[in-house]
């Protein structure tokens, strides 16, 4: 059986949970709480995509796109979404066209001179959500 694993913003003391799965548990055994059930808990799945330096992608992370474009480099930046239709995807930042699945805007991993590159999350790091 694999683990989905999560990590969690927590809403009242505002910080990052990094290891959400083993936090629910360690809580679950220690002080009988399902955490899981806590609104105070905003979930964040792991979308089982790395990148460029191996870091695990999550639902809410901010993601800079760098892609070759003759003798300059374009930086795109795009923010990881779920939707029950679509799955994952990524609402680009600073232009106005349609999100794109997250295995779409990720295919640059493939392609020599492009690379994805997580650069922070919506919680910890708004300021990355203006243009």
């Amino acid at each position: 059986m694999k683990i989905i694993k999560f990590k969690a913003w927590d809403k009242h003391e505002e910080k990052m949970i990094k290891d959400f799965t083993n936090y629910a548990g360690w809580k679950a055994i220690t002080n009988h709480m399902n955490v899981w059930c806590d609104d105070r808990y905003i979930k964040l799945p792991f979308t089982g995509v790395k990148d460029k330096t191996g870091k695990d992608i999550y639902k809410g992370d901010i993601l800079l796109k760098k892609k070759k474009w003759g003798n300059d480099i374009l930086k795109i930046k795009g923010k990881v979404e779920f939707r029950k239709l679509d799955g994952f995807i990524v609402e680009y930042i600073g232009y106005k066209c349609e999100p794109c699945s997250l295995y779409e805007f990720c295919s640059a991993l493939s392609i020599k001179g492009e690379t994805i590159e997580v650069i922070g999350n919506e919680f910890e790091h708004p300021e990355l959500l203006k243009e």
